[in-house]
């Protein structure tokens, strides 16, 4: 495929593993993308970047149905330390890597409190920060 793309987009989800969660193939977590990074290796893509289109930790609250969590989830606390420790691996280990977009700023639509997706948000819909939005806000300013 290598001359029919420029970069690759991937999805990285930390679900409920710490960023530094080894990469395995049977196991979703942020780091899965190093597996996909090899595949590109393996085949002469190595010169292309990944960019990840959607990254975060879900913090859905603790009442919130399992059955419900496709990211599974952690707390808030816990999303505003990832977050920023998932960046901060990227930039110290992925040189081939290009664009992050955290999932997401603000829901906007209609997605209510009851599905797992509205617990991605850097702030609510009133435009209230979250703590993953000052810790990511602390981090740019360091």
């Amino acid at each position: 495929a290598g001359a029919w793309f420029d970069i690759l987009s991937a999805n990285a989800f930390g679900f409920d593993r710490p960023p530094e969660d080894e990469p395995h193939p049977d196991v979703l977590n942020l780091r899965r993308v190093e597996l996909q990074r090899e595949i590109m290796e393996r085949y002469g893509d190595a010169g292309k970047a990944i960019w990840i289109n959607e990254y975060g930790w879900n913090a859905a609250p603790a009442s919130f149905p399992r059955e419900l969590l496709p990211w599974e989830r952690v707390g808030e606390a816990q999303q505003a330390e990832y977050t920023v420790r998932g960046i901060e691996w990227a930039r110290s280990h992925w040189p081939w890597l290009g664009v992050v977009n955290i999932w997401y700023f603000r829901q906007v639509g209609d997605v209510p409190l009851d599905r797992a997706a509205y617990y991605f948000a850097l702030v609510d819909p009133e435009f209230k920060a979250k703590p993953v939005y000052d810790a990511v806000l602390n981090a740019t300013r360091e």
